[in-house]
Formats: C-alpha cells, sequence, structure tokens
C-alpha cells in the first residue's frame, strides 16, 4: 500500500542453484527514488523510505532484479503495483463570515468546501457541526449534512448587542471507502468565524394611561415619556401617533423629554 512504513516486507525473491553456491540478490535498474531495499543474502524486498509510495503520483514500479552466484548471474523482471489507501479529508483551519442580525430563518451563512485527495470520496464527503461558541440556549445554525450549506436556525435569536460573534466549529467525513488499510472515516475539523452586523433595532417606550379633565386647557398632561433602545447612542423623537384623536399635536425630540405634551379636546 501507499505511505508503507520503512522496513515494511513486500515480497521474497528466491532462486535455487544446482550446485549449492550461494547466491546474492540486487536491484539492477528501476528502483526510483529508491524507494525499496532489496536484502543481498536472504531476497526480501522491503520498503526503504516511509512515505514515499504515494498512488497519486505513481502506481507502478518496474524492478529488474539480479541473482548471481560466483559463476554467473541472471535476472528477473518484478511489477510492485501501489495500492490506495484512505486518506483523510480537509477543511481550512479558520474561514470568516458575516450576517445581518435578526436574520429570519433559512438565511444562507456559508457553505463548508471539503477537499479529500481519494477519488473514491469524490461527492461524498458529509458536514456536521460539532460546537458553537458561545453555546446558544437552543440551536441557532443548522448545516446540511450533504451539501456543506450553513443557514439560520428557526427561532434563532441572532441579537448583536449579546453576543456579536460565534465560532462554530464543522467537521468533514469521509466515506470510510478503504476495508483493507484503513478502518473507519477519517475527518477533520474547521472553525467557521460567524460575526453579526449591527442592524437598527426598533426603539421601545412604555404604555402609560394618564387622566385629565374636561375643558383643562393649557394644561400639562402625564409624566415624562420613557423610551429605550437597544442601540447604543440614539436619540429619540417622540409624536401622538393617532392625532386625529386629537385638537393639537405637538412633535419634541429626546432633548425635550421633560417637557409636558399639551394638546386639547
Amino acid at each position: 500500500p501507499e505511505n508503507a512504513l520503512t522496513g515494511r516486507s513486500i515480497v521474497r525473491v528466491t532462486a535455487y542453484d544446482e550446485s549449492g553456491y550461494t547466491l546474492s540478490y540486487t536491484i539492477t535498474s528501476g528502483n526510483i527514488d529508491s524507494a525499496f531495499h532489496l536484502n543481498v543474502s536472504t531476497g526480501w524486498l522491503t520498503v526503504a523510505q516511509g512515505g514515499i509510495l504515494n498512488f497519486a503520483t505513481r502506481r507502478t514500479y518496474s524492478l529488474v532484479i539480479s541473482v548471481a552466484n560466483v559463476m554467473a548471474s541472471t535476472s528477473i523482471s518484478l511489477t510492485i503495483n501501489i495500492v490506495e489507501v484512505n486518506k483523510a479529508p480537509s477543511l481550512p483551519d479558520v474561514q470568516s463570515f458575516s450576517i445581518d442580525e435578526n436574520s429570519n430563518a433559512g438565511t444562507v451563512i456559508c457553505t463548508a468546501v471539503g477537499t479529500d485527495p481519494n477519488s473514491a470520496d469524490a461527492g461524498k464527503l458529509t458536514y456536521t457541526i460539532v460546537s458553537v461558541s458561545p453555546t446558544p440556549p437552543f440551536t441557532f445554525f443548522t448545516l446540511n449534512r450533504l451539501t456543506g450549506v450553513m443557514t439560520v436556525a428557526p427561532g434563532a435569536l441572532l441579537n448583536f448587542e449579546s453576543t456579536p460573534t460565534y465560532s462554530v466549529t464543522v467537521r468533514v467525513t469521509d466515506s470510510a471507502w478503504d476495508t483493507v488499510n484503513v478502518l473507519g472515516a477519517l475527518t477533520d475539523d474547521g472553525l467557521f468565524v460567524i460575526s453579526l452586523n449591527n442592524m437598527n433595532d426598533a426603539p421601545t417606550i412604555d404604555d402609560k394611561q394618564i387622566s385629565v379633565r374636561e375643558n383643562e386647557a393649557g394644561s400639562a398632561v402625564g409624566a415624562p415619556l420613557s423610551a429605550s433602545d437597544q442601540d447604543a447612542s440614539q436619540g429619540f423623537i417622540f409624536s401622538l401617533s393617532r392625532t386625529s384623536l386629537v385638537c393639537q399635536s405637538q412633535t419634541i425630540s429626546s432633548g425635550q423629554v421633560n417637557t409636558p405634551v399639551l394638546f386639547s379636546l
């Protein structure tokens, strides 16, 4: 198999001498990159350099081996076929993406794209989310197992003000096609940094119920209005939303929050 370790036995070359002379074995040609070692006495052919055998770069070696005694020699041809073994897929170590806060469910964030050196795994890689940090109270991100497309999960509360960035660890897994040399599926993890874009959030205002006596023209009504906004450094403009129900309305800015609104019936 490819990537065999140094010293792994491949085959033993054997010969017979009728006269009983001692035989010696040597590789005379075809030993590209000195990939193999042949024991001169025993004829055992082994891997000379671990990791040099690579199915992707060379699939066959054609060796010529000489067998000799003190009087004569002969040669044989030996073909070594390299067997492909399963190798791990890979994802980029770190990738960064961004999405607007409060995005709707199903909004596409990014696509995880793994690579694999084995042609047997083409189109067969699968993807899963291993972890999310900080850990949300429930699922905020979903990942299509086959396509690697990451989307916003239903009900996700993506709020820039509370959590501006999430770190999502994604795992790519191969098809475990090699049942002889490598047992089980091979994997690799990549970090996906998801940053939220700060969007303008709607302000909120407290409900109030006030009473006023009739015929009180020019009188101040109610306490100062109270409003809030998730976005920092936001000013407010206050106005009556249903002016058709009053005879006079007045718009005030955030700098006039403590100024009463005047109206008449």
